[in-house]
């Protein structure tokens, strides 16, 4: 599989994990004889979908397929966090994703 333009990986002791400015494209386990896909071709892991209710009582979905992700080429270690940008939305989503020595957080 191509990587996504200013991909970037992570690898620890179980696993390899690809991110890009979308998410996590790639998760693989390190310890499987084949090195399975763990993550379907253009298709992101952990994609969250979150509804939340306005004042007039209505259900609205928040966005979450566009995410804002902080400075993920110039980071070699450390969590890689996504949110999401539209400003007119009073709801916030966080994702934090971070490789410890045998798990991914």
């Amino acid at each position: 599989m191509q990587s996504p333009e200013g991909a970037v990986f992570r690898t620890n002791e179980r696993f390899k994990v690809g991110f890009d400015r979308q998410g996590i494209f790639s998760l693989q386990c390190l310890q499987d004889s084949s090195q399975a896909e763990l993550v379907r071709r253009r298709a992101y892991w952990a994609r969250t979908q979150v509804k939340y209710r306005i004042p007039t009582g209505q259900w609205q979905d928040l966005p979450t397929d566009s995410p804002q992700v902080e400075n993920l080429a110039a980071k070699a270690s450390g969590p890689i966090v996504y949110t999401n940008i539209d400003k007119e939305i009073p709801l916030r989503l966080r994702q934090s994703y971070d490789l410890k020595d045998n798990y991914l957080e």
